[in-house]
């Protein structure tokens, strides 16, 4: 089974992405930084490898928050919260651009992947302090109500 990397990196505003060129399911998608799990490599390990690999910056303080498994593959979810987001190159080490959005703009942007809609409040927000500005539609999700939730 093929295994992945995703982190997701942001400051008090702002959400680092990367504007995804393949797959083909992803492509002009928004999604977090990552890549393949080497052979012998663990998660922990990959994560700040890739990070490295993408932005050419030194950072290791993920946490892991989420895994999720398919059957031909696991993708090994990461965060991290700084207190403000470094200057990135425009460009990856494989040609895809490297973009900061807003963070509530981007959990209701249709410009993302689609699991990021969730990925991100599971992995920034504490659900035992109640629903912030960026989540509110996800009560209409609980009430079946999608009226709205791409907006």
């Amino acid at each position: 089974m093929k295994q992945y990397v995703c982190g997701f990196i942001r400051d008090k505003d702002n959400i680092a992405l990367v504007r995804k060129n393949k797959p083909t399911w992803q492509a002009g998608k928004l999604n977090g930084i990552g890549g393949g799990i080497e052979p012998g490599e663990k998660a922990h390990d990959a994560m700040p490898r890739e990070w490295q690999e993408e932005t050419g910056m030194v950072f290791d303080d993920w946490k892991l928050f989420a895994e999720l498994c398919f059957d031909e593959a696991a993708v090994h979810f990461f965060k991290a919260t700084v207190e403000q987001l470094p200057t990135f190159p425009a460009i990856n080490d494989i040609g895809e651009a490297i973009e900061v959005h807003n963070y509530e703009s981007v959990v209701r942007s249709c410009s993302t992947i689609p699991n990021l809609k969730w990925l991100l409040p599971l992995a920034f927000e504490d659900p035992d302090a109640g629903w912030t500005r960026s989540t509110p539609w996800l009560h209409k999700v609980a009430a079946n109500d999608n009226s709205d939730v791409y907006a």
